[in-house]
């Protein structure tokens, strides 16, 4: 019989012990459970970071865009109307030119008529003396 109550006791310590074991186990498994709980609270937080910097880069780039598109219409519109005064002060300058060959021309017409009265003027001036 004393040798089964020693079993039995050598059993127990046994199994106090295992179960010791099992119970810093437990708890050294709950305290790595804890940790990997906050790094994973931790990441989550910096993806949350991240997916905002992103969205608001994302937002940005958005609305460069589409200043971008607007100073390239803006440029557009710009350069049509640079190309229309262009072409009118072309069509001014011919017309300018076209005005100074006429003045030119009335001038001339202007000097041959003074000339050709002067002429007349002097022959009717001759005539009259004599």
């Amino acid at each position: 019989l004393e040798t089964i109550v020693n079993e039995l006791e050598d059993k127990l310590q046994k199994e106090e012990k295992a179960h010791e074991a099992l119970d810093k186990n437990k708890r050294k498994l709950e305290g790595s459970l804890h940790t990997l709980q906050d790094s994973c609270n931790d990441k989550e937080n910096r993806i949350q970071e991240l997916q905002n910097s992103l969205d608001k880069a994302m937002e940005d780039v958005a609305k460069l865009t589409l200043k971008s598109e607007d100073e390239a219409a803006s440029r557009s519109n710009a350069e049509k109307k640079l190309r229309e005064l262009e072409n009118r002060v072309g069509d001014l300058s011919e017309d300018l030119e076209a005005e100074r060959a006429a003045h030119k021309r009335t001038e001339k017409l202007k000097r041959d008529l003074n000339e050709e009265l002067q002429k007349i003027n002097n022959e009717l001036m001759t005539s009259v003396d004599n």
